[in-house]
């Protein structure tokens, strides 16, 4: 990977998290949670399809399951601070996900033309998002994209789109508790639509899933 920068080659060796919230989850958690997106995760793959980037960064890449879909052609590398959730990648795409803190990855600036992030903004603090949301600012390439799935408030009206809005609600507030008072303060700031807008991204592509309670959002910085 010759556009790792050598002065953040220090985060290759991030130091270990104190605790791993996703380490009893990990060995289930594509079980649990391929069959809810499992159509939204082959939409991001057409789509990355049609765009044709060169170089794909997964901002907490996860089990790398995502980054195992996109075509070999294409460079695709992932980062996560959860050692569990990256062995798991390890065991799909090995060699292509590290241990580093996203806020602060070891990857040359411009080093990617597209940035994944999936279901990860709304689990941290805000002050934490912004860093990330900087960084990810940093690592794109002139008119980059930044590709983001994650939740958002809903504008429908109906019986579903509440249900889908209380679904998650009570899975979120079943998680941790620095997870669980992050999406409330998400929620809080307005979603994903709001807190990108605030921070001075612009939404080139929306689509929505789950009657507007996810949101697959493509954004570049203003």
């Amino acid at each position: 990977m010759e556009f790792l920068s050598t002065r953040k080659f220090v985060s290759l060796i991030y130091p270990m998290p104190e605790k791993d919230f996703y380490q009893r989850i990990a060995p289930i958690y594509d079980t649990l949670l391929t069959p809810l997106i499992k159509n939204l995760r082959k939409e991001v793959v057409r789509w990355i399809c049609e765009t044709k980037p060169h170089r794909v960064l997964d901002l907490c890449c996860g089990t790398g399951h995502q980054l195992s879909l996109i075509p070999d052609e294409i460079l695709a590398f992932g980062v996560d601070l959860s050692p569990a959730m990256l062995h798991k990648a390890q065991e799909t795409i090995p060699g292509k996900c590290i241990l580093a803190d996203v806020t602060k990855t070891p990857f040359a600036d411009n080093s990617f033309d597209l940035i994944l992030s999936q279901f990860a903004l709304h689990e941290k603090p805000m002050e934490i998002i912004e860093s990330e949301l900087q960084e990810a600012q940093r690592l794109l390439k002139p008119n980059g994209q930044f590709a983001i799935i994650d939740f958002a408030q809903s504008t429908k009206k109906g019986l579903l789109p509440w249900v889908f809005a209380k679904g998650i609600s009570w899975i979120e507030s079943h998680t941790d508790d620095t997870h669980s008072s992050s999406f409330k303060d998400w929620m809080k700031y307005g979603a994903l639509d709001s807190i990108m807008e605030s921070n001075g991204w612009i939404n080139i592509r929306r689509k929505e899933y789950y009657k507007g309670t996810l949101v697959f959002g493509v954004y570049r910085y203003s």
